[in-house]
């Protein structure tokens, strides 16, 4: 997944978002009402409990240019002459030809110094290590540097209020940066004649360091297994699905799937429950779900669903005999019938194929025949991937 600079001022201006200009939580004293002006307001970000809460988003005006959290990233990797720069490691001075050269009696460092030369540094005399980067920061020009911070909705970080005993008030590490960056922020004048150049470049170097926090613990909630993406959005259980490794088999025709029968179990689930209960003529299936599951009274939907879950934790744990008879129940239950197949990454709608079924035995992999795989986005020899266009055409034009 890639990720591109957003354009802050024009975000803050499409969505009409409101700035945040009180690092206090609460109106007065008090702790009974919220500050109108503050992180957790509900006139800028909505009542609490609202949805409104989770989509409003507000910013602090940072009031001078910044470097963007994710540039600086960039821009420290990109040789170490920047990065000392950067840091205030070492002072350089740029030359006639605009390229960056130390020197330690004239120039300066930090990254207030950096922001005030940034448009007149030759990029393409820059000594490259990582070429990519140079590129990106010419493509972003106009992105690099910001003078407001996007704040998150309240809702994604609340106050948390428990009741044990005594009243405990929770209000998260990342509303405290924000407070900390409205506080610094207060300190800042457009007037930069009015501050001592030592003393801006400290407060710069502050205020940088927490934009660098927040962007740091944004990313932290979204990346990694427990992170957003992989933790909440791509982590869904969906009803009547599974997860299984693919193999070839080029014993199988084209337009089927090989799969356990104990998967198929799961997805025909619905169809299953019907087979058992209206269709099973000699009660077969009841007997062995009654043994399995352990009762002896009549079965209802929620035993066969406790008995398809059973089994498909531990399928290997039934005997030969019945595994027989659930594969030929399977096989009378999916014929005719298609499951739709994917094999990640998904690219496009077309990464999606619908097959029929072949009910295989006791197993955790999905079978396919080899040319089969070239629908789906799996790599053959070139060979291979001629003969399976041409097998794909001629099957095509008999059927």
């Amino acid at each position: 997944m890639k990720l591109n600079l957003m354009d802050v001022e024009r975000f803050v201006q499409r969505k009409k978002i409101q700035p945040i200009t009180s690092s206090k939580y609460y109106e007065g004293s008090g702790r009974n009402s919220l500050n109108k002006k503050g992180l957790f307001s509900e006139e800028i970000f909505g009542r609490m409990g609202s949805r409104d809460r989770k989509k409003t988003y507000g910013y602090i005006n940072l009031k001078l240019d910044f470097i963007h959290p994710e540039v600086y990233r960039i821009l420290t990797s990109i040789n170490t002459d920047l990065t000392k720069l950067i840091i205030g490691k070492e002072n350089y001075i740029l030359d006639n030809n605009n390229n960056l050269v130390q020197d330690d009696e004239n120039g300066k460092s930090g990254v207030f110094y950096f922001i005030q030369i940034i448009n007149n540094i030759n990029w393409d005399n820059i000594k490259i290590e990582k070429p990519k980067h140079i590129r990106f920061i010419k493509e972003n020009k106009d992105k690099l540097l910001i003078n407001k911070l996007v704040i998150l909705p309240a809702g994604f970080r609340d106050i948390q209020i428990t009741k044990t005993g005594k009243q405990f008030i929770q209000y998260g590490e990342i509303n405290k940066t924000y407070s900390t960056l409205i506080n610094q922020t207060e300190m800042l004048s457009d007037d930069l004649d009015l501050f001592d150049e030592e003393l801006m470049g400290s407060l710069y170097k502050s205020i940088q360091r927490n934009l660098i926090n927040v962007n740091t613990w944004i990313k932290s909630k979204i990346k990694g297994k427990h992170g957003m993406i992989r933790g909440g959005m791509l982590k869904k259980s969906v009803d009547y699905s599974a997860r299984l490794v693919i193999v070839p088999d080029n014993n199988l025709d084209f337009g089927y799937i090989g799969l356990p029968w104990q998967v198929c179990m799961k997805l025909f689930e619905p169809f299953f429950i019907h087979y058992v209960l209206k269709q099973d003529r000699d009660n077969l299936l009841k007997a062995v779900i009654q043994k399995f599951i352990g009762i002896e009274e009549d079965i209802d939907i929620n035993d066969i669903k406790k008995f398809v879950k059973k089994v498909n934790e531990s399928p290997r744990d039934m005997d030969n005999m019945t595994v027989n008879v659930l594969k030929e129940t399977m096989e009378k239950v999916t014929a005719d019938r298609v499951v739709i197949y994917k094999r990640d990454p998904v690219e496009n709608r077309d990464s999606y194929i619908s097959n029929y079924v072949r009910v295989d035995d006791t197993g955790f992999i999905a079978k396919l025949n080899s040319y089969d795989l070239c629908k789906n986005g799996k790599s053959l020899p070139f060979k291979n991937f001629v003969n399976c266009w041409k097998l794909l055409r001629v099957k095509n034009t008999t059927t």
